[in-house]
């Protein structure tokens, strides 16, 4: 994710020291371009980058708190005498936070943007 919001950065620069170039181009030829849309677009995506590139990590990590959690909390009901209706509750809720387990795992390891916490590969699934 830093290679991304490295490489919006530079073509945010880039448009800034070209639109002075630009412009004289521009008046040579009487077009008209909306340099300064194309510098507002260009800044609210890496405005966005960096937020996603901020904010998405500190998610996975809450969820990775609260998987240990349920994981936790799965293991000590499991050795009360519970119900067959708690016991398939807390089997639908195994498999919901598996799956999530599962996929931020994958996603880990196969997506070239950083987002998701690697510590994430230390976690195992509730059995």
């Amino acid at each position: 994710m830093l290679v991304f919001v490295l490489i919006l950065v530079a073509v945010f620069i880039t448009l800034i020291v070209l639109t002075k170039k630009f412009w004289w181009w521009i008046y040579r030829n009487d077009l008209e371009v909306p340099t300064g849309a194309m510098l507002f677009f260009y800044g609210l995506v890496l405005f966005f980058a960096i937020l996603l590139w901020i904010t998405t990590p500190l998610e996975y990590r809450t969820k990775m708190a609260e998987f240990e959690s349920v994981k936790q909390t799965i293991q000590n009901a499991r050795s009360e005498n519970i119900s067959e209706f708690e016991r398939i509750t807390i089997q639908n809720t195994v498999i919901e936070w598996n799956a999530w387990l599962t996929s931020s795992q994958y996603k880990d390891k196969h997506f070239w943007i950083e987002l998701v916490p690697s510590e994430i590969q230390d976690l195992t699934p509730i059995e």
